[in-house]
């Protein structure tokens, strides 16, 4: 732990040193503080729109305890199923089926349903590693978004579509430095281990369907974010909320950060952007593994580990492309997927 602490001041000194100073925004944590308070009076408006309890029937699928349970409309959620039952089935439980359809742990139930809770392993997990990809990513993005001295206005971009055989998630993140910043591997170490706090946390992954004005107010000081708001032209928008870290995503997400337990930040390479002002963006890269599959030897961890350590620059999403030419930036990518 000293040599940790001993890394993460020498990042903070290294961030420090960059010449970069921002007026005209509030600070990265006065930015959390504004979208948290906006979130979390929306939550509360929303919360109190349930002027009294309806019962509802949920049938839960399960074949380890099947069972009929009688819960709160609006208020209940899959995981409250879960903790009628063993402490083990409340942990494995990362998503659910709700009727056929992909929900959220923490998302209430509206009304009478059959419900599957799954896990890791599960018949059929793809859905379950989909939203663990997806949560991993925004792991990454709170790392990113704390890690910074408020001396910098660090601007989180977009969640790339990478593929899974990639090997890696990502994050892209305009740092709005004058130099580039070529991390060395241990501060690269720095970023993981703050990831490994979110994991100790066990923090909840909340989703929070808002208006789309609103969501363009709670991420009034990201462009990125609301452009990609508006590109949408839907009503409403849906949003995540872990610990004090505001994104917007479609999830779903599985149920808390202490599923995401190797969790590696891997590589930070640049990244160019197609739109009018050619911006250059850095793509952070990750790894980890669920905790189910925790017990893995050095050997097995540190291949996976490499192969998210090569640069990729696909993105069928975004509009971003790589230093190189589109020819060399796809024979990159699909060499790290191999």
């Amino acid at each position: 732990m000293m040599e940790v602490r001993m890394l993460t001041q020498r990042l903070t000194r290294f961030l420090c040193s960059r010449n970069y100073s921002s007026t005209s925004r509030p600070t990265n944590s006065q930015v959390r503080r504004i979208q948290n308070e906006l979130f979390e009076q929306e939550k509360q408006r929303q919360l109190s729109l349930v002027t009294r309890v309806e019962k509802i029937k949920v049938e839960n699928k399960d074949e380890v305890n099947p069972c009929t349970l009688i819960m709160n409309k609006g208020l209940s959620t899959p995981y409250h199923i879960a903790m009628h039952f063993s402490k083990m089935y409340r942990d494995r439980s990362a998503l659910a089926l709700v009727n056929g359809e992909v929900w959220d742990m923490y998302r209430p139930l509206t009304s009478d349903c059959e419900v599957t809770l799954l896990h890791f392993k599960c018949n059929e997990p793809q859905e379950v590693n989909k939203a663990y990809w997806r949560s991993c990513s925004h792991i990454l993005g709170s790392v990113i978004d704390k890690a910074f001295k408020d001396d910098f206005n660090i601007q989180l971009v977009n969640v790339p579509d990478v593929p899974m055989t990639a090997g890696c998630f990502c994050y892209d993140v305009n740092l709005n430095m004058s130099d580039d910043w070529n991390p060395s591997k241990r501060e690269l170490m720095c970023l993981s281990q703050e990831a490994f706090k979110l994991y100790e946390k066990s923090l909840p992954f909340e989703r929070l369907d808002v208006d789309t004005k609103l969501a363009l107010e709670i991420f009034q000081y990201n462009r990125y974010k609301q452009d990609k708001i508006e590109r949408t032209e839907k009503s409403t928008t849906t949003l995540y909320r872990c610990g004090d870290f505001v994104d917007v995503s479609n999830g779903p997400m599985v149920a808390n950060t202490s599923f995401a337990h190797h969790f590696a930040v891997t590589l930070v390479h640049n990244i160019k952007s197609n739109c009018p002002e050619n911006e250059k963006l850095q793509r952070f890269q990750g790894v980890a593994l669920p905790s189910d599959f925790h017990k893995v030897h050095l050997t097995t961890w540190e291949p996976i580990e490499e192969r998210a350590s090569k640069p990729v620059y696909i993105d069928s999403n975004g509009p971003w492309r790589s230093d190189t030419s589109i020819e060399d930036s796809e024979k990159v990518t699909s060499t790290s997927a191999l």
